[in-house]
């Protein structure tokens, strides 16, 4: 996590399993002003269908962080200082058609400050 002198930041994590279509709050809004920044992000798709789309966004339709069409395990590693969220924006798992099982974990921090 960083540490630059006057920066407020405390760490936030998230785990959640999904199965059926929707979405799904993995990290709450940090609050006014303050920006999640999530550093890792790890996905594992246990079950797919064919025309199933799972997806990571910065907020419930919002810009995508990953994506994923296949079973598999996927990392995501936005390096130490971490991919900035839009201010008070929750992460969230997509998952767009039924008959999928996806678990997701992410950590990261919260921050007042840019990134």
């Amino acid at each position: 996590m960083p540490s630059r002198t006057g920066e407020m930041f405390e760490a936030v994590q998230g785990a959640v399993s999904e199965t059926t279509t929707g979405d799904t709050t993995i990290i709450a809004a940090p609050g006014a002003s303050i920006s999640n920044f999530i550093t890792k992000i790890l996905v594992t798709v246990s079950v797919y269908t064919a025309t199933s789309v799972i997806a990571i966004e910065d907020g419930a339709g919002g810009d995508r962080l990953g994506q994923w069409m296949a079973t598999g395990h996927y990392m995501i590693d936005f390096g130490e200082r971490g991919y900035k969220q839009t201010a008070n924006t929750v992460l969230n798992l997509t998952v767009e058609t039924a008959n999928s099982t996806v678990h997701v974990t992410a950590i990261g921090y919260k921050s007042d400050k840019a990134g």
